[in-house]
């Protein structure tokens, strides 16, 4: 019987480079679905850790399996939360990472400012998004004027070598 690989998508991995997790880093993925993310960042922690969350309650089942050993470890904890429920102003966030999550999107989403409050000082927030399709790096403009709105600041916008290109943007936290 012949077992299955499991081949992490290569936007999986230029993404987790783009964050480049420093050893000790609290980081959280919003909307982290299956874990892939969180899978490969945990490989860079020490003694930081991540938090994942996602609304769905199947996504974080998955990210569970995935993630069962950083779990034990201590260095993964995983929530069923959307990011409006995220509110526990205790947590301070080195990196908040989001790959195709939709908030990012709309103008005048009442999640950023929950984000900007989670994000630490000389915190940054890397947003990530992959359209169906070949894009340019002006289809980065939604999220980069949406970010602004919120008070980010953005500090790298940049396509990654992906099929389809995916969206990388890197912000830091302005206080208003």
């Amino acid at each position: 019987m012949t077992q299955k690989r499991s081949i992490t998508p290569d936007r999986f991995i230029r993404a987790a480079a783009f964050v480049d997790p420093q050893p000790n880093d609290v980081i959280l993925e919003v909307g982290c679905g299956n874990g892939l993310l969180i899978s490969l960042l945990t490989e860079k922690i020490t003694t930081g850790r991540i938090v994942g969350c996602d609304k769905s309650p199947s996504a974080i089942r998955m990210a569970t399996n995935r993630n069962a050993a950083a779990i034990r470890d201590g260095k993964v904890v995983l929530c069923v939360n959307e990011v409006k429920d995220l509110t526990d102003a205790e947590h301070s966030f080195d990196i908040i990472a989001a790959f195709n999550v939709n908030i990012f999107l709309k103008s005048g989403t009442r999640e950023l400012p929950i984000l900007h409050q989670l994000l630490s000082r000389n915190g940054k927030l890397v947003v990530f998004y992959q359209f169906p399709y070949e894009v340019t790096l002006e289809a980065a403009a939604p999220i980069i004027k949406t970010l602004k709105e919120s008070y980010f600041k953005i500090v790298t916008k940049k396509l990654l070598k992906t099929k389809p290109r995916t969206i990388a943007i890197q912000a830091t936290r302005l206080d208003p």
